[in-house]
């Protein structure tokens, strides 16, 4: 991994961003780093800028799920041997056999100590275990979606790094609604007028 992609990867995990200019009386490079600021409606302290189908500012988006790894009941295996072997499950029980995407998962490395922790507390242990890793078989979507910004105005209403909302028509992870950190913008000046296309990498 090189120093950008490093570096990408640090300022993404704290929700910073970084721009580049070049100096062309000196030919140097500046890099700029900037955080954006939530402007979801989860909030109250900033202007929210939601783009919706309803608004005219979703022109058209597309959603794709691979349910290919997902599972949603998990069977945690532990110490013991054949029959003595503790056994604890999580995620859905509620589904019925038809409804359940199974996996078992191995978790040798939790021990009752021989008995110093008690049974409710070992199996309770087992089952965190089995939620924590079960996170890692969720759906996946794929969502992009082109978005016309002539309602709100760049560098105004949003900059580059804000969070942002869209409300789509269809539900992802059982939401109607999406948040996404605006990563680029392309603005476009010709005979047609000006037009702006926010790039938005989405959060789900």
């Amino acid at each position: 991994m090189d120093i950008f992609e490093k570096t990408k990867e640090l300022l993404d995990s704290q929700g910073f961003g970084m721009k580049f200019d070049f100096d062309h009386s000196d030919n140097k490079f500046f890099i700029t780093f900037f955080k954006g600021l939530d402007r979801t409606s989860s909030q109250n302290a900033n202007d929210r800028i939601i783009f919706s189908s309803n608004a005219g500012n979703l022109l058209e988006y597309t959603i794709e799920l691979d349910s290919t790894e997902y599972k949603n009941v998990a069977f945690v295996l532990c110490e013991g041997e054949g029959s003595n072997k503790t056994i604890a499950w999580c995620g859905n029980t509620g589904y019925t056999r038809l409804e359940r995407d199974e996996i078992v998962f191995d978790a040798d490395n939790l021990s009752d100590d021989g008995g110093v922790i008690t049974q409710e507390n070992y199996i309770s242990q087992l089952v965190l275990s089995g939620e924590s890793q079960l996170t890692n078989y969720k759906k996946k979507y794929n969502f992009d979606c082109k978005i016309y910004s002539d309602l709100f105005k760049f560098k105004k209403d949003f900059f580059v790094g804000d969070k942002i909302e869209i409300n789509t028509k269809f539900k992802i992870n059982n939401s109607n609604t999406i948040t996404g950190t605006i990563t680029e913008v392309t603005e476009t000046w010709n005979e047609n007028g000006y037009e702006c296309l926010p790039n938005v990498e989405f959060n789900y």
